[in-house]
């Protein structure tokens, strides 16, 4: 017994001479309850509606998209959009019809986040199916069709109201973005375009 309590006094005795435990500095008063968010989409699904123009005037439509991310600084999206318009002038009415299929690789500078504020870049191609329709007093209407195809440069800014602990998120977006027209047309007729086409979209969308 004698031995065991020697032993046990040594041990006693070493455990008292160990060091203090260091001691974690508390974090600043009113960012102990701040963390970031510990998710990043994959998918996204959203809707928008658009607006833009063509040389005959107004066009308005909207549309979906679907986004698949690479990582969060990298994606991939595919639209597809309904627009159309009417102008009219000296009694002729000009009725146009059309869809926009396209394709963009997408840029987050700073990484898309789960919660806020989002500033990305967009660049694609366009494909654009428009029926022309005109309509004048007397005479039957006469429908004209084109084919033709646009590089895409965009900007926009995706507000994020998701949260770290949930693994999806609501989003709203604003996005403005420029349309270059390539010379190759198919159809009926061609739409000349002296100058890119700039179209705004608004949306809202579900990440997940």
């Amino acid at each position: 017994m004698s031995r065991l309590a020697t032993g046990i006094s040594t041990l006693f005795v070493l455990i008292a001479a160990l060091p203090a435990q260091a001691q974690v500095p508390a974090p600043p008063a009113g960012l102990s309850g701040l963390r970031g968010p510990s998710w990043t989409p994959s998918w996204s699904l959203a809707g928008f509606f658009l607006n833009t123009e063509d040389p005959a005037g107004p066009l308005k439509g909207g549309g979906a998209g679907l986004d698949f991310l690479l990582s969060p600084y990298l994606g991939v999206e595919v639209t597809l959009a309904v627009l159309g318009g009417v102008a009219e002038e000296d009694g002729a009415t000009l009725r146009r019809e059309g869809l926009r299929l396209g394709g963009s690789v997408l840029i987050y500078p700073l990484g898309l986040r789960g919660h806020g504020l989002n500033p990305y870049l967009r660049g694609g191609f366009i494909d654009q199916r428009m029926t022309y329709t005109v309509e004048m007093p007397g005479a039957a209407p006469m429908e004209l069709r084109n084919q033709s195809s646009f590089s895409e440069a965009a900007a926009g800014l995706r507000f994020l109201f998701g949260h770290g602990d949930e693994p999806f998120a609501l989003s709203v977006s604003v996005e403005a973005a420029a349309l270059f027209p390539d010379e190759h047309q198919d159809g009926d007729v061609t739409v000349k375009h002296d100058e890119p086409t700039i179209v705004f979209r608004v949306g809202a969308g579900f990440h997940f």
